[in-house]
């Protein structure tokens, strides 16, 4: 059960026995809010433990988290670009572990370019991505190992690292955009594009749906599911 506020705030959630308890069996937590900001302070279980806590100078003019801390004494420091808003650097820091910083390069468009995360206790990775004239992501490059996509004329994915084959599409009740064969797998669609079938080997799973388009079956051979709505 969730308790909300004025605002439609979640306040508290507690299990359907009324318990506050920090049992998982019998959870609870509590929201807490500034009254005069409005902003997210910290969050509590049904002990008063602070799960998670952020104080008002964290956020930034805009409303962003730019720092938090969790009840484990895991903190974490987020750098936004004030030109662009988008996150620059994530610092993570566990007190007696060390901390891990996450970088992030844009081009001019927004598109993500690189990433990068420095650990203090392992190796580092970085990651270089590209992108094709419509702005869609062709390679992604971890050290010596890429992964490549390719699109066809409507910008459809054909091929990419990692599925086997190339992708299928408009077979099967499917439209032009609605894949119906990749890795192995079939699809199968009614008129309203939802997906009827999907078949892996000698496998089938088999989805009913009711007139508004909401599923009421979802089988396997003898396993099923179904679903009621008001």
């Amino acid at each position: 059960m969730e308790h909300t506020d004025w605002f439609w705030r979640p306040q508290s959630v507690i299990d359907s026995g009324d318990n506050l308890s920090p049992d998982w069996n019998t959870f609870s937590m509590e929201y807490v809010y500034d009254d005069d900001s409005g902003y997210l302070t910290a969050v509590k279980d049904g002990t008063g433990h602070e799960w998670w806590t952020c104080a008002l100078s964290d956020y930034d003019e805009q409303g962003r988290i730019t720092g938090f801390e969790q009840g484990n004494d895991v903190s974490t420091v987020v750098d936004f670009n004030p030109e662009t808003g988008l996150v620059e650097g994530i610092e993570v820091s566990d007190v007696g572990v060390g901390s891990q910083d996450y970088g992030f390069g844009y081009d001019r468009l927004g598109n993500l370019t690189s990433r990068s995360l420095d650990r203090t206790s392992q190796s580092s990775l970085s990651e270089a991505c590209g992108y094709d004239a419509l702005n869609r992501l062709e390679t992604a490059t971890v050290g010596t190992t890429t992964a490549s996509t390719t699109y066809n004329a409507i910008g459809n994915i054909v091929t990419k690292t990692g599925i086997s084959g190339t992708y299928g599409y408009g077979q099967n009740n499917a439209g032009p955009h609605a894949v119906t064969s990749a890795d192995g797998v079939a699809y199968a669609y009614d008129d309203c594009g939802n997906m009827l079938s999907r078949t892996e080997g000698t496998n089938t799973f088999s989805t009913t749906w009711a007139s508004f388009n909401k599923p009421s079956r979802i089988e396997r051979g003898a396993n099923f599911s179904e679903f009621t709505y008001d």
